[in-house]
């Protein structure tokens, strides 16, 4: 599987991650413990556009990829 991101706000940085993917087990409200605050840190603009707090995002995008990377390229 690739991944791609954008890492910067102009969306000229580009990682490409490679490895394997699989659907999670645990719905996206199970991994809030760990990365809920992170997660709206990041997205709080985001959420506020949406109108919905974390949970209900979380409710309403339940699934959850986890990603093993085994290769990275950026620039």
């Amino acid at each position: 599987m690739l991944l791609h991101l954008h890492t910067r706000a102009d969306g000229d940085g580009v990682v490409i991650l490679s490895g394997s993917g699989e659907v999670s087990e645990r719905p996206a409200t199970a991994w809030l413990p760990e990365i809920g605050e992170a997660y709206a840190a990041k997205y709080a603009a985001a959420m506020e556009a949406y109108g919905m707090g974390l949970e209900a995002i979380a409710e309403k995008f339940h699934v959850v990829i986890e990603v093993v990377p085994t290769r990275l390229q950026a620039w």
